[in-house]
């Protein structure tokens, strides 16, 4: 697997970085997920997606929601 180098250096106490490949998820939902999450704190994404495993919290779907009751 190769490296994947970013132009910018973070602060990796403030900052996460993810990288997925061939997962079983919806190009869509993986989209909608990391919109969400974009922006977040880490604190607050972590507990942000435990509430969304736990099916306490339902991730909001802003750009593929013609089909979402």
């Amino acid at each position: 697997m190769a490296k994947i180098d970013y132009s910018v250096k973070v602060e990796p106490e403030n900052t996460s970085k993810a990288v997925g490949r061939e997962l079983h998820i919806s190009p869509k939902e993986s989209m909608e997920i990391c919109r969400t999450v974009k922006g977040m704190k880490t604190d607050q994404a972590k507990s942000f997606l435990e509430e969304v495993i736990a099916l306490k919290k339902p991730v909001p779907f802003k750009r593929f929601k013609r089909d979402v009751p």
